[in-house]
C-alpha cells in the first residue's frame, strides 16, 4: 500500500525496490529468512497484482520500469495473475505507453507518418514493454475479458513497426509482429485498418502495385533467420485480413494475392535457401487456404487455379517436396468446398485429367508409401467435388484405378503395417458416388472381383472403413449382380454371414446394448438400444433432444446396413440366392450358436427400432405434460406392448437355442469319452511301443541315429575318467545296438571247454550251433534279402 500512499518519488523507487527484492532474491545463506517460494505465494494471494495494474497507466516513468518487472515475475509465476491484469485493461495500458512521446499526443491524435531518426529513440523500458505483451497474449484464454483494443495503442504499434524497420532493429521488429499477429488471432473487432498497420504489411517484401512510402524506401531483406521469420509473420497476418471491416479491400488494392502466387512459383526478388524456399510456400498455401474463399474473384483474375495445378504438374516432371504437394492438394480441397467458381476453373485448365494421372501414378506405379499416405486421399476428394461439377462421369481409367488401390490394401505388405483409414474411406467414398451408383460401370465393377475386394476390406480394417464399405456395398446388392459374389466369398475360414453377425456383437458392444455372451437379449423392453439412447429417451436429468434419439441412433452405425443386406438376401433376390446356392452349395450352412441368436437380432432391427420410437414418443408425452385422447393413448399403449412382447418373445426363441446348443455339446463329449472307453488304449499304447523298438531296428535312419549316440555316450565316458583312457570300440564297425531286448540261451546239452572240439574252419551250415534268440522276422527277410 506504500506504493499507493506514498508522494515522494525516491520513497516509491525505495518501495519499489524492496518489493522487487522481495520476490526475486532468495537468501540461501541466511536460515531463518522466508523462503522464496513463500513469499511468492503470499504475493500472488494479496493484493499486489491489483495495484500493479492499476497503477500501471498512471504511473511516473521513474517506478514504471519497476513496475513491469514485477509483473513479468508475477505473470511467470501464475496464471491467475495474468488474469487480473487482462480484466484491468493492463494490455491497453502497455500498448498506449509502447511509444516515448505518448503522453503530448493522447488520446486522439496519431504519431508521425515517417519516423525522424535521432529524435526519437526506443530505451529499454519500450523493450520491456514489448516483452511484457508478448507472453501477456500467450494466455489466450483470458483474453475474453479484454473489451477492445484501444485505436490508439495501435496506433503506437504502427509507429514501433515503422521506428523498428527503418532502424534496422530485426528483433525488435519481429516482436511487434508476434504482437500484431496475436492481436489479429484473438481480436476479430481489431481496428486494423484504420491504423494503418493494415496496409504497412504490404509494403515491404512484396511487389505492391502503388508507391512505396518514404520510410520503407531502399530497405532490402537479407538471407538470415531475422528476415526469413519477418517475412513468414507477414505472410502469417493475411490470413486474418478478411475478418476485418475493409480488409479485402487492401488486399485487393496492394495486390496480395498476386505477390503470394509469385512466391509460389518461386519468382521472388531475395534468393532464400532451399530449405527457406520450401517452408515459405507451405506457409503461402496455407494462408491462401484461409483467404480465398472471401476473395475468390480475385484469386481467379490472379490465375491462382492454374498456379496450383502447376505444382501438381512440376511434381511428375520433377523433384518436389512432399509436404509442398500434399499441402497444395490440402489448400485445394478446402477451397473447392467453400467456393463456386474455382472448380470451374479447375475443370477447364484441365483439373480432371491431371489429378486422374496423379492417382494413377500413386496407385498403379508405387514408390513411396508415404507419397500415397499423404496426397491419394485428397486428390480422390478433389475429384468426388470436381466430378459433381462437370457432366462426364467416371470412366475405365477410374475404374482400374480403384480396383488396383483396393488389391493394394487387401494384400499382406510387411512394408506398410499400418494403412491410413482416412484415406481408404476418401476412396471408398468415391467409389460409392461414382462408381456404384452408375449401373453399367457396377457391372465392370462386380465383374474385376470388385464384390470380393470390398467384402475383404470389410473385414479387415476397423469400424470408420466397415461403416462406408456396407453403405457401398447395400447401393451395389441393388442391381443384383454381386449376389453370387457374396455367397460364395470367404477369407480367414470366415464367411459372409458369420462376419455380418460378428460385426453386429461388436457394435452392439461398443454402444453398450445389455446382451448375453452369445449376443443374447437381456433387456427386452431396450433389445437394442445403448447406454446413450437410454440416457437421451429416458434420463430427467437432461433437456429433451430436438428430433428422435432412435432415428440418429441410425447414424454412423452398420446395424441397418447389416438388416438391408440380409433383406436383399432373404426376399428382394431370395430367387438369386437359391439359384447361386444350387451350383456352389455354400451359402445355407449351418451357423454356430452365438450367428444364430445374433441373427434373430439382426433380422428384427427394423421393428425394435419402431418399437423404440413410440416409446420414445410416450416418454415425450409424458415429459411434456401432454394428456392424448382415450384412443390415442389406447393406440400408443398398444403399440409399446407390442414392441416389448416381441423382445420377450425372442429372448425366448434364443434361450431355446442355446439349451439345445448345450444338449448338443453334452452329447459331443459323451460320445467323445466313450470313444476313448471303448478304444482299448493300454493295447494300444502296448503295441505302438513294439513298432517303434521294430522301427529302430529295422530303419536305416533310426539304426544311423542309435549308432551315433552310442559313440557320444563312450565319448562322453572317456572324457570323464581320464583323456589317455584306450578305446577298445571301433566307430566304424556299422553294428547298431538293439536295447531292451531279452536273449534266452538253452541250457541243455552244454558241453565244458575241454569236451568240445572246435572244427578248424568255419562250418558250411549254420545251423549246426542252435542259439535260442528273438529275432524280428523283417531282419530276417531284410538279410535273406542282402
Amino acid at each position: 500500500y506504500l506504493m499507493v500512499c506514498l508522494k515522494n518519488k525516491d520513497l516509491q523507487v525505495a518501495t519499489a525496490d524492496a518489493l522487487i527484492a522481495l520476490i526475486t532474491q532468495n537468501c540461501e545463506k541466511c536460515p531463518y529468512y522466508v523462503s522464496l517460494e513463500a513469499r511468492l505465494k503470499t504475493a500472488l494471494c494479496s493484493r499486489l497484482p491489483e495495484i500493479l495494474g492499476q497503477m500501471l497507466e498512471i504511473a511516473d516513468e521513474n517506478i514504471y520500469e519497476k513496475l513491469l518487472k514485477m509483473m513479468e515475475v508475477l505473470l511467470k509465476e501464475s496464471d491467475t495473475s495474468c488474469k487480473i491484469f487482462v480484466r484491468l485493461d493492463v494490455l491497453n495500458s502497455l500498448l498506449m505507453r509502447l511509444e516515448p512521446t505518448w503522453s503530448t499526443r493522447f488520446p486522439n491524435k496519431p504519431p508521425p507518418a515517417v519516423p525522424k531518426e535521432n529524435v526519437l529513440h526506443y530505451d529499454q523500458t519500450s523493450i520491456n514493454l514489448l516483452i511484457l505483451t508478448r507472453y501477456l497474449l500467450k494466455n489466450e484464454k483470458h483474453m475474453k475479458d479484454v473489451n477492445r483494443i484501444r485505436l490508439f495503442s495501435l496506433w503506437n504499434l504502427m509507429y514501433a513497426y515503422r521506428w523498428f524497420i527503418s532502424t534496422n532493429q530485426p528483433l525488435n521488429r519481429n516482436s511487434v509482429l508476434v504482437i500484431l499477429f496475436q492481436l489479429m488471432k484473438i481480436f476479430p473487432s481489431l481496428d486494423f485498418v484504420s491504423s494503418g498497420l493494415a496496409v504497412d504489411l504490404t509494403f515491404v517484401g512484396f511487389d505492391s502495385a502503388i508507391s512505396v512510402p518514404k520510410w520503407a524506401r531502399g530497405i532490402k531483406l537479407s538471407t538470415n533467420i531475422e528476415d526469413f521469420t519477418y517475412v513468414c509473420l507477414v505472410i502469417s497476418c493475411f490470413q486474418y485480413y478478411p475478418n476485418f471491416f475493409g480488409g479485402v479491400r487492401v488486399l485487393e488494392e496492394q495486390r496480395v494475392i498476386n505477390a503470394l502466387l509469385a512466391i509460389l512459383k518461386n519468382k521472388y526478388t531475395t534468393k532464400w535457401s532451399s530449405s527457406y524456399a520450401c517452408t515459405l510456400r507451405h506457409l503461402v498455401l496455407h494462408v491462401l487456404m484461409k483467404m480465398v474463399p472471401d476473395i475468390e474473384d480475385e484469386y481467379i483474375e490472379s490465375n491462382g487455379p492454374n498456379t496450383f495445378l502447376d505444382i501438381i504438374r512440376t511434381f511428375q516432371t520433377n523433384d518436389v517436396d512432399v509436404r509442398i504437394l500434399r499441402k497444395c492438394l490440402d489448400a485445394l480441397l478446402h477451397i473447392l468446398k467453400n467456393t463456386e467458381m474455382v472448380a470451374d476453373s479447375i475443370i477447364f485448365n484441365g483439373g480432371v485429367e491431371l489429378i486422374l494421372d496423379l492417382c494413377e501414378h500413386t496407385v498403379l506405379n508405387v514408390i513411396d508409401e508415404d507419397l500415397g499416405k499423404a496426397c491419394l486421399g485428397l486428390a480422390f476428394c478433389i475429384l468426388d467435388i470436381l466430378y459433381k461439377n462437370v457432366e462426364e462421369k467416371a470412366n475405365q481409367t477410374t475404374l482400374t484405378i480403384t480396383i488396383a488401390y483396393m488389391k493394394n490394401i487387401t494384400q499382406q505388405n510387411r512394408q506398410v503395417p499400418v494403412r491410413d483409414a482416412k484415406e481408404i474411406i476418401f476412396v471408398m467414398n468415391f467409389i460409392w458416388e461414382h462408381i456404384i451408383k452408375v449401373e453399367e460401370l457396377a457391372k465392370e465393377f462386380v465383374g474385376k472381383d470388385g464384390t470380393y475386394l470390398m467384402l475383404d476390406i470389410i473385414q479387415k480394417f476397423p469400424f470408420a472403413v466397415k461403416l462406408i464399405t456396407l453403405g457401398a456395398l447395400v447401393d451395389l446388392c441393388e442391381f443384383g449382380l454381386c449376389i453370387p459374389y457374396l455367397i460364395t466369398w470367404k477369407r480367414n475360414d470366415q464367411t459372409l454371414i458369420p462376419m455380418l453377425m460378428q460385426i453386429f456383437r461388436e457394435e452392439n458392444k461398443q454402444l453398450n446394448v445389455k446382451s448375453g455372451p452369445f449376443g443374447e437379449i437381456i433387456d427386452p423392453k431396450n433389445s437394442v438400444m445403448g447406454t446413450d439412447q437410454w440416457f437421451m429417451t429416458f434420463c430427467t436429468c437432461t433437456k429433451m433432444m430436438q428430433g428422435n434419439a432412435c432415428i440418429s441412433d441410425l447414424h454412423l452405425s452398420c446395424r441397418p446396413k447389416i438388416y438391408a443386406l440380409l433383406q436383399m438376401l432373404d426376399y428382394r433376390h431370395a430367387d438369386k440366392v437359391e439359384m447361386a446356392n444350387e451350383h456352389y452349395k455354400s451359402y445355407n450352412e449351418e451357423l454356430d450358436t452365438a450367428d444364430q441368436v445374433t441373427r434373430l437380432v439382426a433380422e428384427n432391427f427394423l421393428l425394435f427400432k419402431l418399437g423404440e420410437a413410440w416409446i420414445e414418443l410416450r416418454e415425450e408425452f409424458r415429459r411434456s405434460h401432454i394428456t392424448l385422447t382415450q384412443i390415442d393413448s389406447e393406440i400408443l399403449s398398444l403399440l409399446c406392448y407390442r414392441a416389448i412382447k416381441l423382445g420377450e418373445h425372442l429372448q425366448t426363441v434364443q434361450g431355446e437355442i442355446i439349451k439345445h446348443s448345450n444338449r448338443k455339446d453334452l452329447l459331443d463329449e459323451y460320445k467323445l469319452y466313450k470313444h476313448l472307453q471303448d478304444g482299448k488304449l493300454t493295447e494300444a499304447l502296448e503295441s505302438l511301443s513294439e513298432l517303434k523298438a521294430i522301427a529302430r531296428c529295422s530303419e536305416h535312419m533310426f539304426r544311423i541315429s542309435q549308432k551315433f549316440q552310442q559313440n557320444k555316450q563312450i565319448d562322453t565316458a572317456v572324457r570323464r575318467v581320464s583323456s589317455e583312457a584306450h578305446r577298445t570300440f571301433q566307430y566304424d564297425i556299422r553294428v547298431t545296438p538293439v536295447f531292451r531286448k531279452t536273449v534266452h540261451l538253452s541250457n541243455g546239452g552244454m558241453l565244458s571247454a575241454e569236451d568240445t572240439e572246435l572244427p578248424s574252419v568255419s562250418p558250411m551250415r549254420s545251423d549246426e550251433y542252435q542259439y535260442d534268440r528273438e529275432i524280428p522276422e523283417d531282419l530276417l527277410e531284410s538279410s535273406s534279402k542282402n
